[in-house]
């Protein structure tokens, strides 16, 4: 034990949530001979809870943080650790113990601190780190209740240790694999907890539990879904044919083999990548897992692919089916869907084996992908069966049978098809009023359509109501619907909605929970017929319901909830509804508004895509059309599509021109460069920052020279002119100091100046690297992500990791190198951010290899690969072509080496060489030459290398190039030997060109 009396009192903080923790710890210490002190012994009720807090921390010597989410998110959590960190900034007197107890990273400033890891140990094993930590000499036994799993048994509070190890963090679902099958024993154990499938969400309340005469399609759908390897199934017919019904027909036929759930792109939840996700978490049988898979989904620090894989691994075998409906209200004008989150989680699925989940996609539309079947549905109801369907309406409305006589039931089918919602809306308009049938059939006879006829039956209340819900095209609150009809009381909109619900013209979502408000929709084929006719009251109703969304938008900003595209929904609402009624201007103002906050920091700007098509084809003036062309060009540049990307920076360039706004056209030049730069032109990219430094002359321009003078000196980093470079970055320091002296600057310019410091800072750092540098590159990128971080540039920050991950593997420390890996990675995945995704997946792949992990190395390097575009796309796949081949799969490898050549080869003659590139290009080809025993690959990878080499060969170059080719011939030590040889001579470093 310590002999210092000094450090042998503890003050123990925590989360309320995890006070079992606390107790354990507490108990452990003393019994050990420590003293302790923690809120649930010593803060008695009557005592101010922050002076005692205050007084616990002071009137002990050490701190132990017990580590969880909650904690992490707790204030005064911090603050209490804050106080020993403070005395003890080093860490040397070891006055702050971290103890983690869950999975969770310490962020900030706890990051520095190594914690006592008990996450995944069992009590003997959680009780010697614990003691050990605290005092090296002797672990005591103990008699606490301890928190953790136990042979048999879980505790009182549902406390348990993870199944995963820290080292397996970044195995997600091999976690949640051992979690399960350290439950499965114990499912029983679970009251009330049925293993038996069941429906999620439920399937929708105005389709008849029972549907006849639909033998055919559903038996050419149960063969569809059949079929070796189906994933995603298409069921497609037109509006009101009855695929809702055929479709909750087959699930409910499924009930007892198979989990369902169902979304509709027209309900509520909304349908999306994360509510597709939260359903197959939902399926699994045991409620632990459930639980499990709950938390998974909401940490931040998993991309959407990561959280697809933990569930998936927990789900096993079990048979899955989520039903999407309304699908195109998702598609665009080629059958597209234009979520992009969506599409890459539903092609993900449709490409992974080993899983048992299926989708079926009921669509108006067909949709455009090679790995969807579908069925048609074509026909209407037989008319016997188009009897019972009615007797099946009348039974649930309580009416009673619609008696028809024959050349009225000829008339009925004749009009309705025999289809079944044009029959239901018939239906609903003369139920109880056997007398009108006859002359409603009459009319529309003669022409008038059953959308006029159910407007002429509306009563005024009904009709504002109705009216509503078609201007706002989505599910809705009642509060939503009297944002827009305003003279008339909630009591009245209320029986208004029963009417028009019990009418079969709205849908009702139904309530989740108690705190839930029901919402309600028209279906979207029947929208138009509620649309008022008058175009300026429409147009007055969008701008109201647009108001309302950006007003919920304001509200759930103002309470902190803005973490995800989900949290942005109402914004997004807002912005379509704003186009809806012409309003662009307001449109581009919360576009802008939303990127600058939000979507910019995410790399996520692609979102917006859908709204700014639709701006560019609206007429507004100059300065709209160049702030919709840049933002255009940003978000084409995050989806890869590079050449689109520089076609509207070209153009927001040229109507900039027209305007003479000089400070606006640095500004598009800087963006025409860094797009250029993406797609690994160099040349040209430099080109147009020489030209934005030459445009310069005074006042906010100078800071845009200075960001031109750092993307000036990333590309001649690149072509290898180092001193150039560092010239560059100097002249870039002397303007952020002018620009930071000038009068009219504000806070909003210091925080700039300091986030274009720290990009100078990883540039100093990216040179020191390629120097051969390593410690130098590992200070200088710790400054720039410690200055990024301060000052709220994320993606920046987890650049800086990168790069100290690169800078530590290639000075043979490949543990810190992992360690900054994983935290660049976890960054890149909490913002799906696609370059950081595609640089920080190309490391770990490496990392992984150098440990012969290749499931992971693979993990890494694919999730890359699907973020790739430009020359770290080639990086990725040459990766993930290294990967395949060490895991004996010669196609795959082959393939991903083509592709990351394809890549190279789409720069043009007239570019500079670079040796990032041409490495890459020997590196891919040296693999071909492996696959195919190919003399001319070699010999082609050989004069790669070489002329890489002239072009730069300091001592990082080298080594990076010796580390990556070594990964390639590791299970083949005398595959191109020349290469080898080539590798192993170490070259005087080159001079710059």
């Amino acid at each position: 034990m310590d002999k210092d009396p000094m450090l042998k009192s503890f003050f123990i903080s925590y989360a309320t949530e995890d006070r079992d923790w606390a107790e354990w710890i507490a108990v452990e210490l003393e019994a050990a001979g420590y003293l302790t002190r923690y809120q649930t012994a010593d803060i008695r009720p009557g005592k101010d809870f922050v002076h005692e807090m205050q007084k616990g921390v002071i009137s002990t010597s050490r701190v132990i943080a017990v580590l969880t989410p909650a904690y992490l998110a707790s204030q005064f959590g911090a603050a209490e650790w804050g106080v020993a960190f403070a005395q003890d900034p080093r860490g040397e007197l070891g006055l702050l113990i971290p103890v983690r107890v869950q999975p969770c990273e310490p962020p900030g400033l706890l990051m520095t601190r190594v914690y006592v890891d008990l996450v995944g140990s069992d009590e003997v094993a959680a009780r010697k780190k614990l003691l050990a930590a605290v005092d090296r000499e002797r672990p005591r036994p103990a008699k606490a209740s301890f928190p953790g799993v136990r042979a048999g048994l879980s505790s009182p509070r549902g406390v348990r240790f993870p199944a995963a190890s820290p080292a397996a963090a970044s195995n997600d679902s091999e976690a949640l694999k051992q979690m399960d099958q350290q439950l499965s024993p114990h499912r029983a154990e679970s009251p009330g907890d049925s293993l038996k499938p069941r429906m999620i969400r439920p399937l929708p309340g105005f389709v008849p539990p029972r549907v006849t005469g639909r033998e055919k399609v559903l038996g050419e759908l149960k063969a569809a879904l059949q079929r070796p390897g189906a994933v995603l199934t298409a069921l497609l017919g037109e509006a009101g044919v009855g695929k809702t019904a055929v479709a909750a027909k087959f699930a409910r036929e499924q009930e007892g083999d198979c989990a369902v759930d169902y979304l509709t792109a027209g309900g509520y939840p909304a349908l999306n990548a994360a509510t597709v996700l939260e359903g197959l978490a939902a399926a699994h049988p045991n409620a632990k897992i459930r639980a499990a898979l709950t938390t998974r989904l909401i940490d931040r620090d998993l991309s959407i692919l990561a959280k697809l894989d933990a569930v998936l691994s927990a789900l096993g075998g079990q048979r899955v089916l989520i039903i999407l409906d309304d699908l195109e209200q998702l598609l665009d004008d080629d059958g597209k869907l234009r979520d992009e989150t969506l599409l890459a989680l539903l092609e993900d699925l449709a490409g992974r084996d080993r899983h048992a989940v299926q989708v079926l996609l009921v669509t108006t539309q067909r949709l455009r992908s090679p790995v969807v079947m579908s069925v048609g549905m074509l026909e209407g109801l037989p008319p016997e069966e188009l009897r019972e369907f009615l007797s099946g309406l009348a039974s649930a409305t309580g009416t009673g049978l619609l008696p028809m006589s024959s050349r009225q039931w000829g008339l009925f089918t004749g009009l309705t098809r025999t289809w079944p919602r044009p029959a239901e809306r018939i239906h609903g308009m003369v139920a109880g009023r056997p007398a009108m049938l006859q002359t409603l059939l009459e009319t529309m006879t003669s022409g008038r359509s059953l959308g006029e006829l159910t407007v002429a039956a509306l009563g005024d209340v009904e009709l504002d109501v109705a009216q509503a819900l078609a201007i706002y095209g989505r599910p809705v609150s009642a509060e939503a619907i009297m944002a827009l009809v305003r003279e008339t009381t909630h009591s009245r909109i209320a029986e208004a909605l029963t009417s028009l619900v019990d009418r079969r013209i709205v849908r009702g979502t139904g309530r989740r929970s108690e705190e839930e408000e029901e919402r309600f929709s028209l279906l979207p084929a029947e929208r138009a017929d509620f649309l008022t006719a008058d175009a300026e009251i429409r147009v007055t109703l969008q701008r109201s319901a647009a108001h309302y969304f950006y007003r919920c938008g304001r509200e759930i900003e103002a309470v902190g909830r803005l973490r995800s595209l989900t949290d942005l929904e109402a914004y997004l609402d807002s912005i379509e509804l704003y186009l809806d009624c012409g309003d662009g201007e307001r449109a581009l103002r919360i576009i802008k508004e939303v990127d600058d906050r939000y979507l910019k920091g995410w790399g996520q700007t692609w979102v917006l895509v859908v709204y700014l098509r639709r701006l560019s084809s609206m007429p507004t003036n100059t300065h709209a059309l160049v702030l919709t062309d840049s933002l255009l060009g940003r978000a084409l540049l995050q989806q890869g599509r590079l050449k689109e990307a520089v076609e509207h920076v070209v153009r927001a360039g040229r109507r900039n021109a027209e305007l003479k706004d000089n400070e606006n056209q640095l500004i598009l030049l800087n963006q025409l460069g860094v797009s250029y730069l993406a797609q690994g032109w160099v040349g040209a990219a430099l080109d147009a920052f020489q030209e934005a430094v030459e445009l310069t002359t005074s006042g906010r321009e100078v800071w845009s020279r200075a960001d031109a003078r750092y993307n000036e000196a990333i590309c001649l980093t690149e072509l290898g002119k180092f001193d150039a470079a560092t010239r560059a970055i100097a002249s870039a320091r002397q303007d952020i100091a002018e620009h930071a002296a000038g009068e009219l600057t504000s806070s909003a310019d210091d925080a700039d100046n300091a986030r274009l410091a720290a990009r100078l800072l990883l540039a100093d750092a990216k040179i020191a690297l390629e120097k051969g540098e390593y410690v130098r590159s590992i200070v200088l990128a710790e400054q720039a992500g410690e200055e990024a971080r301060v000052n709220g540039a994320e993606i920046l920050a987890g650049t800086c990791d990168d790069l100290r991950a690169w800078a530590y593997l290639l000075d043979g420390d490949d543990v810190s190198a992992t360690v900054a890996a994983q935290t660049a990675h976890r960054l890149a995945a909490e913002t799906s951010h696609p370059n950081l995704l595609r640089i920080t997946g190309t490391t770990l792949a490496l990392l992984h290899l150098r440990r012969s992990d290749l499931a992971n190395a693979h993990a890494a390097a694919d999730l890359a690969v699907r973020s790739g575009h430009g020359m770290p796309g080639a990086g990725a796949y040459a990766l993930r072509g290294i990967v395949e081949w060490r895991r004996r799969r010669r196609r795959p490898a082959e393939d991903d080496f083509v592709r990351g050549l394809a890549i190279l080869q789409r720069v043009p003659n007239t570019e500079p060489k670079l040796y990032d590139s041409l490495d890459f290009t020997a590196l891919q080809l040296a693999g071909l030459a492996l696959i195919r025993h190919s003399a001319p690959d070699e010999e082609a990878a050989l004069d790669a290398y070489q002329s890489a080499v002239e072009l730069a060969d300091y001592p990082g170059i080298q080594a990076r190039r010796r580390s990556l080719f070594r990964e390639l011939v590791a299970d083949d030590r005398d595959g191109l030997a020349r290469l080898r040889a080539l590798l192993r001579v170490r070259a005087t470093p080159s001079p710059e060109p």
